[in-house]
């Protein structure tokens, strides 16, 4: 294209760039970035967030942060994906007291979502053991975000009045599942997820539940559970950029929110029980597969491979009467209880690595093989279940 007659523009260098991310040739992103300089071609955030992106891909992590402070030096602003991709390169360099600095004064407030930010911030800080910074960060921004708000603290308050804990939402919009809450406190709220609901759907539906209550509120998405997982979900009673939100989402993105799931594997325990490990493969998308979703475990030489860290707990072991006889047969009656807790939220996490461990979930269409589909005749369901989880309300509390 370059030897051609044909103009790139903006459009074209930022596909480019991001066709050298996913290719690992960080070093090829870079020239791209000088040849726009050269060329007097417009440089965007979409175009600097991919390049940021290939150098913390890349494990550039100290050229990821020189093109953050280029990026800054320019008249283009960081928008909340360059601040999440700086921070990140930032911890990754040990070079946590940037991403302190970055988040800094006006600039760690400005985005509407600043919550994001904040917690990448914070992994980092994290990462280097500084915890003390990185909670007394959290709790300054937390005052800063309370006293933009003002009189809405007190409102928040009266909400968790209203929404008591042991009542239930009534289904609506022509679902037929109520939803139970687990947890009520001001700016926090927790509801037990049927297997089933899409997490947005239910979210929806405790929006319109606020609506028929004539309770003036949002509630925002702070974090998931895939459709066919039940359990805890976990919500801000505030819009988006309410300190609420901002306050819980910084907590999910450094790692500060405690999840624990329990599911049931077949075969028998990896260890004897209370035995405890942990399993860090890194993952990818599974491009190759027949369900475009699906994850897998990174190949050894895969570029841009995500961290996966998974805590292990082995709880119990059952064995599921059977009238077949046979060592074809003796693995797949016996089933093992896990407790597991990831340390990372990648999609699928929990079942890729017990899968991986040869320790498919009980009822998995996506990652358990075909020899195992008998389960779904006495358990239809995928056997996974959030059962506790852990995050700091606004009065600084643990609530879980």
């Amino acid at each position: 294209m370059e030897g051609s007659k044909v103009a790139q523009d903006t459009i074209t260098y930022s596909a480019a760039i991001s066709a050298c991310r996913s290719g690992g040739h960080w070093e090829c992103a870079i020239q791209l970035l000088a040849s726009m300089t050269g060329q007097g071609v417009a440089r965007d955030a979409i175009v600097f967030n991919a390049l940021i992106s290939a150098c913390e891909s890349g494990k550039a992590w100290h050229k990821a942060l020189e093109i953050f402070n280029v990026m800054e030096g320019s008249k283009v602003n960081p928008n909340e994906n360059a601040y999440i991709a700086a921070v990140s390169a930032g911890g990754r360099s040990s070079s946590w007291q940037h991403t302190l600095s970055s988040f800094a004064g006006e600039r760690g407030g400005r985005s509407e979502s600043a919550g994001i930010p904040l917690g990448g911030v914070i992994s980092s800080c994290r990462a280097a053991s500084a915890w003390t910074l990185a909670l007394q960060r959290l709790d300054s921004e937390l005052q800063a975000w309370l006293g933009a708000e003002g009189p809405s603290t007190l409102r928040y308050m009266k909400l968790s009045n209203r929404l008591r804990e042991g009542e239930y939402i009534a289904a609506a919009g022509g679902t037929k599942e109520r939803l139970e809450i687990l947890l009520s406190r001001p700016g926090v709220l927790a509801v037990l997820k049927p297997p089933g609901v899409v997490s947005e759907f239910a979210i929806k539906q405790v929006r319109w539940h606020l609506e028929a209550q004539d309770l003036a509120s949002d509630v925002t998405c702070v974090s998931r559970l895939d459709a066919p997982t039940s359990g805890v979900l976990v919500m801000a009673v505030g819009g988006l950029g309410s300190a609420p939100a901002n306050f819980l989402l910084a907590q999910f993105a450094g790692r500060l929110a405690m999840k624990t799931y329990h599911c049931l594997c077949s075969g028998p325990p990896l260890g004897s029980l209370g035995t405890a490990g942990l399993t860090n493969a890194p993952m990818e998308q599974d491009k190759d597969g027949e369900l475009d979703a699906a994850m897998r475990v990174a190949r050894s030489s895969a570029q841009g491979a995500l961290e996966a860290s998974t805590k292990l707990k082995a709880k119990g072991c059952y064995r599921k009467a059977t009238s077949e006889e046979g060592a074809d047969t003796a693995l797949f009656d016996m089933f093992s209880l896990v407790a597991a807790q990831p340390i990372t939220g990648r999609t699928h996490q929990i079942r890729i690595h017990l899968a991986n461990l040869g320790r498919h979930l009980v009822s998995d269409p996506m990652y358990g093989p075909f020899a195992l589909s008998y389960h779904r005749d006495w358990c239809p369901r995928l056997f996974l279940h959030c059962s506790r989880l852990t995050v700091r309300g606004l009065d600084r509390q643990q609530c879980s």
